[in-house]
């Protein structure tokens, strides 16, 4: 079978043609984030501090208003799910070629794993209690960087996180001790 060159090229020129109406749109924005973090541990309880450094790059020669949207996701000890600890946004004004920065308000998640306290010596009634797994642990987070409705930047640590954005419910608060 013989194709001709002149066949080939205007192929090749279509095809051309498609890939370059096809190729994604660039951002000329960027986001990198800094967790900034604060762990205590006592003997059967861990308390965790995290807030959020949130950079915005602009390499274009515009200034922007852009929402750094962010969530601080958990895991719930007892039941394993993943839950968001927090979220909010903030405002960020990019200026041309350069790097803006917003922080996240910190959130603190207790978590306490089960143990037994006091002695089962002794024989009958024990005398042990139980304390059951309680509170959450923080997980990670997500960050997304929006102009207007249209997303231009994200980050996730773990990168399990971002499916978990419009997965996760809010986590429940504890009530306040009588």
């Amino acid at each position: 079978m013989k194709i001709s060159t002149p066949l080939v090229a205007g192929l090749a020129l279509a095809l051309i043609g498609l890939l370059s109406t096809a190729r994604a749109e660039v951002s000329p924005f960027r986001v990198r984030v800094e967790q900034v973090s604060k762990s205590d541990s006592e003997k059967h309880s861990k308390t965790q501090t995290r807030s959020l450094k949130i950079f915005v790059s602009n390499s274009s020669k515009e200034s922007a208003e852009l929402i750094a949207k962010y969530i601080i996701f958990g895991r719930d000890v007892k039941g394993n799910e993943v839950v968001k600890l927090d979220e909010g946004a903030k405002a960020v004004s990019s200026k041309p070629l350069g790097t803006e920065m917003a922080e996240s308000a910190a959130v603190t998640s207790v978590s306490q794993e089960a143990h037994s306290t006091g002695s089962s010596k002794g024989g009958k009634g024990g005398g042990a209690k139980k304390t059951e797994a309680s509170g959450t642990k923080i997980l990670g987070y997500s960050v997304q960087v929006f102009q207007g409705e249209k997303m231009v930047a994200e980050a996730y640590d773990p990168l399990s996180m971002k499916e978990q954005v419009t997965k996760a419910y809010p986590a429940k608060k504890p009530e306040p001790k009588k």
